[in-house]
């Protein structure tokens, strides 16, 4: 791989995926930015430590920062912030993003999209999904949990451009698709049968899989989403969406999702962009979601628990 000096990568949120993008991208000998808080800056400052999929430990040592000027050169800027801080950050860093930066969201939930809209031009917007996994472990090392595609698109075939050569320069594996927004939900979907069980069990995602309970939910939930998704007008198979489901957990078998990360240490969930806005959009159409509906109600239990420190695991 060559040094690229026409490209600079902002990442606005150094959590596990922005910290394992920013490894792969420093890899590729791509400039990196990692703009978080300042606390988070200070944790990363000296570097990082990666763990990936075959076991190898690597340090990283990239710029991080939580001054939003900082990123007035990148001309790539990933959002990885959790879904209900995307307003905030987008506010943040409008005034310092360079009008010819480009601007990609890999985040979970629905909506973040719409958000960006709000400060930045339509057409400098990439959106995407991406089944690769990550996360922290309690010695601060980032623990690559499974190793997946990005699927990216965008209503500028040149913005477009730009985000897959520098993923596919990475040594990660990209495609693109015509149907973002179907690609988002398929995402959601995805997400909602797994992540809230991931975190209500308290297992990492390939032992949802191994218990016949939890594969009977997580099959009511998809054909949920999925009745709700047609109301939408994305006609997903429920067969093929269970079956994807139980093959993300089974390539991301060691991952701790996130929802079981932010329960573990007392942080808020993306459940509402997730389970949420499908329940919410399901009550638009007069749909009866019963089994995303008790699954939201028990995270929301759970949320309530690790503000008084009694939920398991949160201390």
């Amino acid at each position: 791989m060559q040094y690229n000096p026409s490209t600079k990568v902002g990442i606005v949120g150094a959590g596990a995926m922005g910290c394992l993008l920013g490894y792969f991208f420093s890899r590729a000998m791509t400039d990196i930015v990692l703009y978080d808080t300042q606390k988070r800056v200070k944790d990363i400052q000296n570097g990082y430590r990666i763990r990936l999929l075959e076991g190898t430990l690597h340090q990283v040592h990239a710029y991080a920062t939580h001054n939003s000027e900082e990123l007035t050169t990148c001309n790539i800027i990933f959002i990885f912030v959790k879904s209900y801080a995307t307003e905030e950050a987008a506010h943040a860093i409008a005034a310092h993003t360079s009008k010819e930066a480009v601007l990609i969201t890999l985040q979970n939930g629905l909506g973040n999209k719409e958000i960006l809209e709000k400060y930045f031009p339509s057409n400098s917007i990439v959106v995407g999904t991406t089944t690769i996994g990550a996360y922290i472990d309690t010695d601060g090392i980032v623990i690559e949990g499974g190793r997946g595609t990005v699927t990216i698109g965008s209503r500028d075939s040149k913005a477009r451009a730009k985000v897959l050569t520098l993923l596919h320069d990475a040594g990660l594996s990209a495609k693109e698709t015509d149907r973002p927004h179907e690609a988002l939900w398929k995402k959601a979907i995805i997400n909602a049968a797994i992540n809230p069980l991931g975190a209500l069990a308290r297992i990492p995602n390939g032992e949802i899989i191994e218990s016949k309970y939890l594969r009977t939910i997580q099959e009511h939930l998809i054909r949920e989403a999925v009745s709700v998704a047609a109301k939408e007008g994305m006609l997903f198979d429920v067969d093929e969406l269970i079956a994807e489901a139980r093959d993300v957990c089974a390539k991301t078998a060691q991952n701790r999702c996130s929802m079981l990360q932010d329960i573990e240490k007392g942080r808020r969930t993306e459940i509402d962009t997730i389970t949420g806005y499908i329940i919410h959009t399901a009550h638009q159409y007069g749909i009866i979601v019963p089994y995303n509906e008790v699954v939201f109600a028990l995270m929301a239990a759970c949320e309530e628990q690790k503000k008084t420190g009694v939920a398991p695991g949160i201390t």
